[in-house]
């Protein structure tokens, strides 16, 4: 899970129309809600990935859902509201149910760093200083269930650290050839601006991600590597400063 930004609403949702929803939904419980111009624009916002469980949406069998975060049930009248709307996994949906937030707070990563209740620990979430809305966030949504999350986490991180491990292995090669090219210094460069880049915020897992790559040994090896031999530069700085705000270290 990551810090979101809440977007300005759709142009078409006008208050106008937003009334008419409201009142349809009240009236016959139609999902008003699934108006493409709103299903792209919440999709959108998390990077079409499902805000709790950062899986990629509307691949494979992954179907959006839109999570109403103030359940439509008890509050009708946030049925379109902006900012109620929230991209998630079915899971993830189905999980929270008709929770009353307001009652139970979780983590709405709109509003709340994600860090601030949670962190994540050999691939899975736990909450922060025994944070209550931690515990209820990571139950409610269901981001530790096994099978459809924790696995396919774990896949991800151990393949981070794979590649980490092979980069240091790389890197002591070079260190211990003075002949090593121009060529194959840049290569390995490259190399470890693509991995710093998976934990991007628009990449799937980049609370994963980053958290495994800010948490391994190697890094900093890396990147005193890179710093010694004048090789660290802006796109660089600007790669660590992206994980930095997506992980979710103790």
């Amino acid at each position: 899970m990551i810090k979101l930004t809440l977007t300005d609403k759709p142009a078409e949702l006008t208050e106008e129309l937003e009334a008419e929803l409201i009142a349809e939904f009240k009236a016959n419980g139609t999902d008003v809600w699934n108006k493409t111009f709103i299903r792209k624009a919440v999709k959108d916002m998390s990077f079409s990935k499902c805000v709790y469980s950062e899986v990629r949406l509307d691949e494979e069998s992954k179907y959006m859902e839109i999570d109403h975060f103030f359940c439509k049930d008890k509050y009708p009248d946030k049925v379109v509201e902006w900012g109620n709307l929230l991209a998630s996994l079915k899971k993830c949906n189905v999980t929270k149910g008709s929770l009353d937030v307001d009652v139970e707070p979780i983590v709405n990563p709109f509003e709340i760093h994600p860090r601030e209740h949670l962190y994540m620990k050999a691939f899975r979430y736990y909450p922060r200083n025994n944070s209550e809305i931690g515990k209820r966030t990571i139950i409610q949504t269901a981001i530790n269930d096994r099978q459809h999350f924790a696995m396919k986490r774990a896949k991800v991180g151990l393949e981070v650290m794979d590649k980490l491990e092979d980069l240091e292995e790389e890197m002591n090669d070079i260190q211990s050839n003075a002949a090593t090219t121009k060529n194959k210094i840049t290569r390995f460069c490259n190399k470890i601006k693509r991995l710093f880049a998976q934990g991007n915020r628009k990449q799937e897992y980049a609370a994963l991600v980053s958290t495994v790559i800010l948490s391994e040994d190697e890094t900093p090896k890396l990147i005193d590597f890179l710093k010694t031999r004048n090789l660290w530069d802006e796109e660089l700085e600007e790669l660590i400063t992206e994980l930095n705000f997506c992980q979710l270290l103790k």
